[in-house]
């Protein structure tokens, strides 16, 4: 599981994760934010989720982008990348070019 993943590799790997949630309602997200280990979350109804959704080109949940503590854009395909590679041997896993502005250096998670 992806929040298994990012629980045990946050303080190994120095990342924080931010939650940012898609939930319908505030109490699903609330429950489901209970049960997760992330470090910060964006509030229930908060419009900065669009602008973040729209500027990382989210499609589909979960997606688990990184971006440097700047905001830089690091790489959208982090959840395939925790899969591929479990121990984070490549993190932060850096593509070129990507959405939402320059490439930088690792540190922030964001889902």
């Amino acid at each position: 599981m992806l929040s298994d993943w990012v629980q045990k590799k946050s303080k190994q790997l120095k990342f924080k994760t931010v939650f940012v949630s898609s939930d319908r309602n505030e109490r699903a997200f609330r429950e489901y934010l209970k049960s997760m280990s992330w470090d910060l979350a964006l509030p229930f109804g908060d419009p900065a989720k669009d602008e973040l959704s729209s500027r990382f080109r989210i499609r589909g949940i979960p997606t688990l982008v990184i971006v440097d503590a700047a905001g830089n854009f690091i790489t959208d395909d982090a959840r395939g990348m925790v899969q591929a590679d479990p121990a984070g041997e490549s993190f932060p896993w850096k593509k070129e070019g990507g959405p939402g502005g320059d490439d930088g250096g690792g540190g922030c998670v964001c889902m």
